[in-house]
């Protein structure tokens, strides 16, 4: 298990998961954002030494704040590779992509289908593979890799001038959730369903991207997101943030006993003020 790490002030700062490690709660304070995360491969994926099947990164820069959770498909080819090779482009993504949109995050999921294949292609698989498994991950590779994802990226106004935004996309069913001044609120269009996902063979699969955009003013108000994988859906049944974070701590203390969770598991807490 990672050392848990001291709350520190910075103006920036970037963390990525490495998806064979556990990390327990972690927080960093930046000049605008406080940011708590946690990362949790199962007790399975722990024992094997394999990689997890999640994979999450957050970065900040300023007064912007950029994020992603990748959950990849357990019936697909290589979920640990699908979550980490498109969480690693979406994150370099929303670092180097001035103005956010639909349309081009659309165009940017497909325009990854050559690459991803192309890497899917030349994983090796184990020389002393029982010939039966070996046909049975061959047909998986045939069909591509395949994750779900959230991601998304803050810009207070103090970036943008005299207002901010928030931008967010997923495909999948990732948790997401959002507070303002505590009071929890319904993101629209509130569809997150495991049908849909991103293919490395085909791209876009099941519907395209939902988008969710917001204007953020100075309001004097106190903002929340927050996202998880369903390795963390015990997590659903809690109220408000006070709550989720106790389940978190208790899981933490049996973790620490050596009771792993049943499924890999990511969480990511972001609060501002603007």
């Amino acid at each position: 298990m990672r050392k848990k790490l001291t709350p520190t002030m910075t103006p920036e700062f970037v963390w990525t998961s490495q998806q064979n490690q556990l990390y327990p709660l972690m927080e960093t304070l930046t000049s605008h954002f406080s940011c708590r995360y946690t990362y949790s491969p199962s007790e399975d994926t722990l024992g094997s030494g394999e990689a997890s099947q999640d994979y999450l990164a957050v970065g900040v820069d300023g007064n912007s704040c950029r994020f992603v959770v990748c959950d990849g498909v357990s019936l697909s080819y290589r979920g640990d590779f699908a979550a980490g090779f498109l969480g690693r482009r979406i994150f370099n993504w929303l670092g180097y992509t001035p103005e956010l949109s639909a349309e081009g995050f659309e165009r940017f999921l497909n325009d990854l289908v050559p690459e991803a294949s192309e890497s899917a292609n030349r994983l090796d698989l184990p020389p002393d593979m029982p010939p039966l498994l070996r046909d049975v991950l061959e047909e998986k590779r045939s069909r591509g890799i395949e994750s779900m994802y959230l991601c998304g990226r803050i810009e207070l106004p103090e970036a943008r001038g005299d207002s901010g935004r928030l931008w967010l996309a997923w495909q999948g069913d990732c948790r997401l959730r959002r507070w303002v001044n505590n009071e929890e609120l319904i993101i629209e269009p509130g569809t997150f369903v495991t049908r849909e996902r991103w293919s490395g063979r085909h791209g876009i699969s099941g519907s395209s991207p939902h988008v969710y955009t917001e204007e953020l003013i100075r309001q004097k108000t106190e903002h929340r997101i927050m996202l998880y994988t369903d390795g963390l859906k015990l997590l659903d049944r809690c109220g408000n943030p006070d709550e989720i974070t106790s389940v978190l701590k208790r899981i933490f203390v049996r973790q620490s006993e050596g009771e792993h969770l049943e499924d890999d598991a990511s969480w990511l807490d972001l609060t501002w003020n603007i």
